[in-house]
């Protein structure tokens, strides 16, 4: 026999978004649970549902499909009957169409400078909101203009809808990229210019290059057309010495930024480069030498 308690809804559906949603009923304290029978229905239309025991708790789950008619205010039933007997829960809810949002760009692929429309729509109740502005009203599309730029190479642009159901706001989102095809650029930031280094002591040449599609860089030598490393250590030797043409290339065009190495030999030192005085002046120290004649003394005697 069922208890005194009445079936219940496990979480209670307060609104059925077309065109499905799944509700559960459940109750306990069956004896024998096992010839207990159940029912569901949203409004005139009967639902099969799937049922699982649990010791002498029964629940009920089942994915509520709505038609079209059936929008607004509706009634969903559970009844669970054994022996004779039967129990009941009831619930309101409304049912309602959320559609969207969709989010459309006239192109998702651009070259710089192209225009791009982009455009953002929903169902007839629904309010829209493109990149933070808010559409004139409900069920009128957001809209919005760009010129493609650099700066907007895998720009998302971003849709949001609102539905406002029984006090209750629902919110649904949708992105798109945008992808914008622009020709190679070396930033004078991240490239010096000016290099002065010394004869063989390790260095990194850091250079950076940007564009889409992505660009080679490589550096040469403006007489020997020899190429330095980019990003990497390496020993800088006096062949180093001169101007590079640092060279960005895609098939979007070429980019040059010249890049002088100033390489510095080592100095040699001479016998003369020992010591300083005070006033400027070099001191030069020598060293002292001795002539030593051997012979038989001799005297000399005035009167």
């Amino acid at each position: 026999m069922p208890g005194k308690r009445s079936p219940s809804y496990t979480p209670a559906p307060k609104s059925l978004p077309r065109p499905s949603l799944t509700v559960a009923c459940t109750l306990d304290g069956l004896f024998p649970v096992s010839e207990a029978q159940v029912q569901l229905a949203l409004g005139d239309q009967m639902v099969n549902p799937a049922v699982t025991i649990h010791g002498d708790t029964l629940r009920a789950t089942a994915t509520v499909i709505a038609r079209a008619d059936q929008e607004g205010a509706q009634e969903i039933v559970c009844n669970v009957t054994l022996g004779g007997e039967s129990r009941e829960a009831r619930a309101n809810l409304t049912v309602f169409t959320f559609l969207g949002p969709i989010l459309n760009l006239s192109e998702t692929n651009v070259t710089e400078g192209s225009k791009v429309n982009v455009s953002c729509t929903a169902g007839p109740r629904v309010q829209v909101m493109l990149d933070g502005d808010l559409a004139r009203a409900p069920g009128e599309p957001a809209q919005l203009q760009v010129t493609a730029t650099e700066g907007d190479d895998g720009r998302y642009f971003f849709c949001n809808a609102i539905l406002e159901v029984d006090g209750e706001v629902l919110h649904r989102n949708v992105t798109v990229q945008l992808r914008v095809l622009y020709g190679p650029k070396i930033d004078p930031a991240k490239c010096p210019q000016r290099l002065a280094w010394k004869d063989r002591t390790s260095h990194i040449l850091q250079c950076e290059a940007r564009g889409n599609p992505v660009p080679q860089l490589q550096c040469l030598h403006e007489g020997s057309r020899r190429e330095v490393p980019i990003g990497t250590p390496f020993l800088v030797k006096l062949h180093h010495n001169g101007t590079y043409h640092c060279q960005a290339v895609s098939p979007r065009g070429t980019y040059t930024l010249l890049v002088v190495m100033h390489v510095q030999g080592k100095q040699k030192r001479g016998c003369g480069d020992e010591g300083a005085s005070s006033g400027g002046a070099g001191v030069h120290m020598f060293t002292p030498s001795f002539s030593v004649q051997i012979g038989t003394p001799s005297w000399s005697a005035s009167s």
